[in-house]
């Protein structure tokens, strides 16, 4: 009698990284092509997709709130359609609460209850070449039918994974503001450090140049990149799952590296004072600062990339 092999998911031996979350046998052409300005979208076949989407713990609100961290769960306010207008919720049952009133819920999972979730947050991050001081982290979205965010761009990227459900994607490439800091919402006043870089004013809705509208499905993943306006709407219940990462920026790669120097001179380690005040303190303070800076040179030396890593 001749055994019958049992057949396997071909995906679920592949790497835990960019090129299988989007299909490809390797990450090389998501970093040529599309890091880190362009949005890119691709459809697994739903049984053929990598094994994020056949986790049991997402398949369901109720699924999901069994892994949630505590003080992580949130919903949204129906007031407005505003991912940040938020309140905590403590029990399950005020979870399903809140979903049966057509709040969209937000939560991150308790890795150590998933552990899955770690290698590919950790594999993604490892074939990006983010610094190492780079936040990572998982968040699910539950979203009732209907549910909407308002127009933002933010200030992390996202590798949107759709779980379960449908949901619509418009998307507008941001010609406003380059490399924002801080998450803004269209229509809304900006915060101080937004203001701050300002060339022109920011648009009071979803802008019309270079827009695109993508239609995610079970199987469907999303790259948006940071500072990307979208806005969303989900057709029947929706549950997607989202690796997001901080940006740190060159100045503040190169800024730690040129502290962590610095600090090795235990004359820049001396407390910084004076530096509201006039009088001799004032002036020996500028004083013993404009020493410092005059030896600065000496102190740092050349720092190389590899200070950087």
């Amino acid at each position: 009698m001749t055994r019958k092999t049992k057949k396997t998911n071909p995906y679920l031996a592949r790497p835990t990284d960019l090129g299988t979350l989007f299909g490809e046998e390797s990450p090389q052409r998501f970093l040529e092509e599309q890091w880190p300005t362009k949005p890119l979208v691709f459809h697994h076949q739903e049984k053929l997709a990598p094994e994020i989407w056949q986790l049991p713990a997402l398949q369901s609100l109720e699924a999901a709130l069994s892994i949630a961290a505590p003080d992580t769960i949130f919903a949204n306010l129906p007031d407005r359609d505003e991912e940040y207008n938020q309140v905590r919720l403590i029990s399950a049952a005020d979870v399903k609460k809140a979903f049966a009133c057509k709040m969209g819920i937000s939560m991150e999972p308790e890795l150590e209850k998933i552990a899955e979730l770690i290698f590919w947050l950790r594999g993604i991050q490892r074939d990006l070449g983010l610094a190492r001081q780079t936040y990572g982290r998982c968040n699910i979205y539950a979203i009732p039918d209907g549910g909407r965010t308002a127009c933002h761009y933010d200030q992390n990227i996202n590798f949107v994974c759709q779980i379960t459900g449908e949901k619509t994607w418009e998307l507008a490439p941001n010609t406003h503001l380059k490399n924002p800091i801080t998450r803004h919402t269209a229509g809304t006043p900006p915060d101080r450090s937004t203001a701050a870089y300002l060339d022109k004013p920011l648009p009071q809705k979803m802008p019309s140049k270079g827009r695109i509208r993508v239609v995610l499905k079970a199987g469907s993943v999303l790259y948006v990149p940071r500072g990307y306006w979208h806005q969303t709407s989900a057709k029947g219940e929706s549950i997607s799952l989202n690796f997001t990462y901080d940006q740190p920026s060159w100045a503040q790669v190169l800024s730690e590296a040129i502290c962590k120097r610095l600090m090795k001179d235990e004359k820049w380690r001396a407390v910084a004072y004076g530096l509201r005040q006039g009088g001799p303190l004032g002036q020996r303070a500028e004083a013993e600062f404009e020493e410092l800076m005059r030896k600065s040179g000496e102190t740092l030396g050349n720092i190389s990339f590899e200070d950087l890593v």
